[in-house]
């Protein structure tokens, strides 16, 4: 009777533990997945407080167009954003006279933020690689 009770109490401790086992490696594949896929409104946010952060989540050099540059005279050519070109680029608050649009598709986001009837307008592009969002286009025009 005593081997039994032990064989017992044995394959209890030998099941709870695998048991703890398949939970802790449950979590932290939960956790990782967490960490792998960002959230795109936590990273809009920080992008536009943290400097360092935004240098570090633009893909170099930047594909766009730039109404600013002497090659800017069709805003359909190609222009690209060289790290010492870039300028902080900080949330603009919204009045009556700016309005932004967002267009979340999966792992691609598009805003563009303009004034009605102005022919101003400016349009960034995100995309997620390796599951963090990155600035992969910005122009600027006016039309």
């Amino acid at each position: 009777m005593k081997i039994i009770r032990k064989s017992f109490y044995l394959n209890l401790f030998i099941i709870t533990i695998s048991c703890n086992n398949i939970n802790t490696d449950s979590v932290q594949s939960m956790n990782n997945n967490k960490l792998e896929s960002e959230d795109f409104d936590s990273f809009y946010l920080k992008f536009h407080r943290d400097t360092l952060f935004q240098i570090s989540r633009i893909i170099f050099p930047l594909e766009g167009y730039n109404l600013d540059s002497e090659n800017a005279l069709d805003t359909n050519s190609n222009f690209r954003w060289n790290r010492n070109e870039w300028t902080y680029h900080k949330l603009i608050e919204l009045d009556s006279q700016f309005k932004r649009e967002f267009k979340i598709i999966g792992d691609s986001a598009k805003e563009r933020i303009y004034i009605p009837n102005s022919g101003l307008e400016t349009i960034r592009k995100f995309s997620k690689k390796d599951g963090k969002w990155h600035l992969v286009f910005y122009g600027n025009q006016d039309l």
